[in-house]
């Protein structure tokens, strides 16, 4: 079901399954460790699983709708633990806009302990795209 919001694919897809969402966030389950594109650098992979679950978020709220999306920036990470191998809990909300841009705040847990949290921007265009 994820591949229906999610453009990526293994072994670049880290986002697993959707456990709520509503019109100010979503809440995403990882499976860690995977063999993906990531899985040498955990600090990477969770910048990566909180723009790919802001990016699952964004198509949900464009349902049907189709553009262009990108992550533009990344801001005020803090790291405090490496994943572990066991299910991670990411949050993501809408913090505000900045023109074409949401900003995005994202919490990465495991076992309810933070590991992460930062804010990204997502530039989204849901204008025609040419094929």
């Amino acid at each position: 079901m994820i591949e229906k919001f999610l453009p990526h694919r293994h072994p670049v897809r880290l986002v697993d399954e959707i456990i709520s969402h509503d019109e100010n966030g979503i809440v995403c389950n990882v499976n860690w460790p995977q063999k993906t594109f990531f899985h040498k650098n955990p600090r990477t992979a969770m910048v990566e699983m909180i723009a790919q679950t802001a990016a699952v978020m964004m198509a949900k709220l464009g349902g049907d709708a189709q553009g262009l999306g990108m992550l533009t920036a990344i801001k005020n990470f803090e790291f405090f633990a490496d994943p572990q191998q066991m299910d991670i809990c990411v949050e993501v909300n809408i913090e505000g806009e900045l023109g074409q841009h949401k900003i995005v705040n994202g919490i990465v847990k495991q076992c309810e302990i933070v590991l992460v949290k930062g804010r990204v921007f997502l530039y989204l265009d849901r204008g025609e795209i040419n094929e």
